[in-house]
């Protein structure tokens, strides 16, 4: 399914839980909680793509959290045209583009500090750090170039980089909760940064 039509499900399931919550809620205490959101992730490195990710974290009291994510960022695309043969002596001009795709995984831990904004709903920003993996792909085209076109695998890689987010979440009921959040993912390993906006779904054990 496409994370545009992943992001309205989800969307359209927070509404659900809001409008049950709309008699009195108490105020989310101490415990465990799980989580999914969907999102749509911007790569510096070029173009947009789906996001998912799972969470899940622990609370203490209602000012402060723990959490760990795992997000499929989905992937980043570029691509560049280059003359091989520049020089004035070229009998023929050949102009290869090459076609770039460069995918990104990442599992994470965060501090999140929460501030209350009357009885249902809070901001909250999170500091967190993870491991990145980075999948590269590359296709070159040109009328000189052997198998022009195909995707070939260039490898992986593994880098380490800082997180930033900040967002606010309706507490609908004492168990459930909607998230809205936006999240930078630093430059890593020189790597392009990663910034992603997520609609997410919380559910609190002893709610």
């Amino acid at each position: 399914m496409h994370g545009r039509g992943i992001v309205r499900i989800l969307a359209a399931l927070g509404l659900a839980v809001a409008s049950i919550g709309a008699s009195a809620q108490q105020a989310p205490g101490a415990g465990p909680y799980l989580g999914v959101a969907a999102g749509i992730a911007r790569h510096d490195f070029g173009g947009t793509d789906r996001a998912l990710a799972l969470f899940g974290g622990y609370r203490f009291a209602r000012f402060f959290a723990v959490e760990g994510r795992y997000a499929d960022l989905g992937s980043g695309t570029s691509t560049q045209v280059i003359d091989t043969c520049p020089a004035i002596e070229c009998l023929i001009p050949s102009l290869e583009t090459i076609h770039e795709r460069r995918s990104a995984d990442r599992v994470s831990i965060g501090l999140s500090g929460v501030v209350p904004i009357g009885a249902r709903f809070e901001a909250f920003a999170r500091v967190g750090y993870g491991r990145v993996q980075y999948g590269h792909q590359v296709a070159i085209t040109g009328d000189l170039v052997r198998g022009s076109g195909v995707a070939r695998n260039a490898g992986s890689q593994h880098a380490s980089a800082a997180e930033f987010a900040a967002g606010v979440r309706f507490n609908a009921t004492a168990a459930w909760a909607v998230r809205l959040e936006g999240e930078r993912i630093a430059d890593a390993g020189g790597e392009q940064p990663i910034t992603t906006g997520w609609i997410g779904m919380e559910y609190r054990f002893g709610g």
